[in-house]
């Protein structure tokens, strides 16, 4: 597909969808290279949930319980980064 078989709309909702996804990250190319530990956690944390999210069944729902807890561990490693670029 070209890209100017692209509508705009299509353009736009993409640029948006992506703002989102890079602003939702929290994390800043300047403050990541400072916090090289942290940015390694995420990447830890992304791996077991893809891990997780690969294996069968739920497991009496413990799956989903350790999912639901490796994404707020996720968002609290980027709420250390992102406080970190400020203080």
């Amino acid at each position: 597909m070209k890209l100017s078989s692209i509508s705009p709309k299509a353009i736009a909702g993409i640029s948006v969808a992506a703002g989102i996804i890079i602003g939702g990250l929290g994390v800043s190319a300047a403050s990541a290279a400072f916090q090289p530990r942290m940015e390694e956690a995420i990447n830890h944390l992304i791996a077991a949930d893809q891990m997780l999210a690969s294996a069968p069944n739920n497991k009496g729902g413990y799956k989903g319980n350790a999912r639901r807890l490796i994404k707020q561990a996720i968002f609290q490693v980027q709420q250390g980064i992102r406080y970190s670029s400020f203080y």
